[in-house]
């Protein structure tokens, strides 16, 4: 567990992610798809996956940044 705030922490820090909150809440709705646990709730579901879409691509945009600049390409 504190292996994983670690890494969180030193992702944040590297501008990887924008803040622990905002890639808490992707794994909150990540686990919400699925695990299903809000069947009646499937709209809003679908629409806070539709605003996390452009989070989870700007992560993997910074994580390839990151990669690039750590590996010298």
């Amino acid at each position: 567990m504190l292996r994983t705030i670690d890494t969180v922490n030193r992702a944040e820090k590297r501008g990887l992610i924008d803040s622990v909150e905002s890639l808490r809440e992707m794994t909150d709705l990540r686990n919400e798809i699925f695990h299903d646990y809000i069947k009646a709730e499937l709209i809003e579901t679908f629409e806070e996956t539709l605003k996390q879409t452009v989070n989870v691509i700007t992560l993997a945009k910074g994580i390839e940044k990151y990669i690039k600049y750590v590996i010298k390409l």
